[in-house]
């Protein structure tokens, strides 16, 4: 009996259930057509660019399966609207360079049209096995890493560059983790899940940036911002603080300065004398709590609601006052944190997506690394070797696993033997927020024509806060918006058209009166509120939905007993043959993918040591 094996190559677009790129058969290798596309669907408008970007994928498809170029003994290619003209035949070059000299029979295609209007060639193989499929040669490796973000590629990278072998099993049909940038019309991404960096103090990602030649986005400050409360909308300059009715605006100022200044002085990893109290105390409350125990009102209460939601995607009742303080601490203080300047946390945006990190991670590493639609069900540790199961009945034997995986999920791994007590109560304890993140995009900027620049904050919900995240040499202009905690899980239950028009409904109240009164074009209420009320399109992703995530956009501990001081040295600790990456684990930048990436690092040079290699890989 035959053995038919499928295969998706890491790059290209993944066609499941329904088709796949590649497929081997009693020692044949035969591919579906490939397009010049990348894995999100985008195609370069000319023919001409077309064509070496199907030939890559064609090339991809190949070795993916075991079978070189050389092995090919049949191509059909197809070319929309052909005409026998030296200019209609520029393919020609194109495959003289690709075959290098080889001869397969060939067969020439004319069409009026192909699967989309934008493809205009696509090309096909048959061809000998000549060795083992890269995705399944290895059943033994000196390293496993559990999850394809970019914790776990940077770790991988590390290890690759040391010189020793290593795998990547992902559950998901992509890399990138809580990174996924989706196409808009073919011209330009957003990002539904992480998506902004610095090059000041994100020395990782920026360097990232600047390997890959990644364009940055600047994050637009320029006008002014809205404050949404009690059905009334406040317009005040940016940088500014937000102008609460009633004295608001100064108790809020003081707030957030407090809680700066208090995040960078507390001693919270090794508490002593009057810190050993205090941490105490604000373990054992929640940030509500502290708030109103330190004697803030409704304003403060409201302003610090919001900033729970965005960051946590969690309220203020159900976080440790002491996570929060320990999370701000990790990025240099809530000023930090929160700012859209420089050397702020959500300074710079990627004009390709945030993703475009991971997959050129993943690219980088050797054909055949990385395997997805393989979730890891089981590790087992014996003495000095480490035996990995995943749910697709694939079984490798390793000398260390890397698990990068959000620490909720270690409860859906099996381990023997079982996790120490405080890993334990770390996956069952962290909260993982209820986290959406509202694309809403329009055929142009027009809060801008008013002097604002798109940033809104409510404590009313559904939106929390938005902001332009718009990437204007693409012609795409869009408003961020966080639908998250208690909001978020309301906003969610609503059927599709009731989510849209509860989100749109929102960015006209916040903007729409604002807009009427300072216009540089006469410009009537209904007339700004009809064009909020009237995107292009909304994008959206549950996070708390996702399988494999189960949340977003960092885990997160209540207070009481088992909280941060009991179990903050559990988070990255090793256990064995096992290390742990994972934005949560990092003491820079928690939560961000700055934090991601260092983690990966850090679980590398752990792994690295502990087999007695000691290279550094650094980016």
């Amino acid at each position: 009996m035959s053995t038919i094996q499928k295969f998706d190559p890491l790059g290209l677009f993944n066609g499941a259930p329904l088709m796949s790129q590649v497929v081997r058969a009693n020692g044949m290798v035969y591919t579906a057509g490939q397009v010049g596309a990348d894995s999100h669907g985008y195609v370069p408008p000319a023919y001409e660019d077309q064509i070496p970007l199907a030939l890559e994928c064609l090339r991809k498809c190949l070795e993916t399966a075991g079978a070189k170029i050389e092995d090919i003994v049949h191509l059909r290619y197809y070319i929309v609207d052909y005409d026998p003209t030296l200019k209609s035949q520029s393919h020609y070059k194109h495959l003289l360079k690709f075959l290098n000299g080889h001869r397969p029979c060939t067969t020439l295609a004319p069409v009026p049209a192909l699967a989309k209007p934008e493809y205009k060639f696509e090309i096909e193989a048959v061809a000998v096995a000549s060795a083992m499929p890269a995705q399944v040669q290895d059943t033994s490796v000196d390293v496993v890493v559990v999850g394809a973000g970019l914790s776990g590629l940077e770790a991988a990278r590390n290890i690759q560059a040391a010189g020793l072998s290593v795998l990547v099993l992902e559950a998901r049909d992509r890399v990138g983790g809580k990174t996924w940038s989706q196409n808009t019309d073919g011209r330009s991404k957003v990002d539904v899940g992480a998506a902004w960096i610095n090059d000041s103090n994100q020395s990782r990602m920026w360097a990232m940036a600047q390997k890959y030649g990644l364009e940055t986005v600047k994050q637009n400050t320029v006008g002014d911002c809205i404050l949404y409360e009690e059905e009334t909308a406040h317009r005040f300059p940016n940088g500014e603080t937000a102008p609460f009715p009633d004295g608001g605006q100064e108790e809020v100022a003081t707030l957030r300065d407090y809680l700066d200044k208090l995040s960078l002085e507390l001693e919270i990893e090794t508490p002593t004398n009057g810190d050993a109290v205090r941490t105490k105390q604000y373990d054992s409350e929640t940030v509500e709590e502290f708030v109103k125990r330190e004697g803030f009102g409704k304003a403060a209460q409201a302003a610090v609601a919001v900033w729970c939601r965005v960051m946590f995607a969690l309220e203020a009742s159900e976080l440790s006052a002491l996570y929060f303080l320990w999370y701000v601490r990790s990025a240099g203080g809530l000023l930090v944190t929160r700012g859209e300047k420089k050397h702020g946390g959500q300074y710079l945006r990627m004009r390709d997506g945030t993703q475009s990190f991971s997959k050129h991670l993943a690219a980088g590493l050797k054909l055949g690394t990385v395997r997805l639609n393989t979730p890891v069900k089981k590790i087992k540790q014996i003495g000095n070797s480490v035996t990995v199961e995943a749910g697709n009945g694939l079984e490798i034997a390793c000398k260390r696993v890397i698990i990068s995986v959000p620490t909720p999920s270690y409860r859906w791994i099996s381990f023997e033997p079982p996790l120490p007590e405080a890993k334990q109560l770390l996956s069952e304890r962290v909260n993982f927020g209820h986290n959406v993140k509202a694309i809403v995009v329009y055929s142009m900027p027009w809060w801008r024509d008013y002097g604002l620049c798109g940033f809104a904050q409510s404590s009313a919900g559904p939106i929390s806060v938005c902001r332009d995240t718009s990437v204007d040499p693409d012609g795409q202009y869009s408003l961020t918006c966080f639908v998250s905690s208690e909001p978020g899980k309301r906003w969610i239950k609503l059927n599709k058209e009731a989510r849209k028009s509860s989100v749109v409904e929102q960015i006209a109240k916040m903007f729409g009166p604002a807009c009427a009164v300072k216009s540089t074009n006469p410009t009537t209420l209904d007339e700004v509120m009809s064009i909020a009320r009237n995107p292009a399109e909304i994008y959206y992703h549950d996070w708390t939905a996702d399988e494999w995530s189960q949340g977003c956009p960092c885990p997160a501990l209540p207070p009481g007993p088992n909280g941060i001081l009991d179990l903050a040295s559990a988070l990255e600790e090793s256990v064995g043959n096992l290390h742990f990456a994972g934005t949560e684990t990092s003491n820079i930048w928690r939560g961000y993918m700055e934090g991601a990436v260092r983690s990966g690092e850090r679980a590398a040079d752990e792994v690295l040591s502990a087999i007695g290699v000691r290279v550094s890989a650094k980016i």
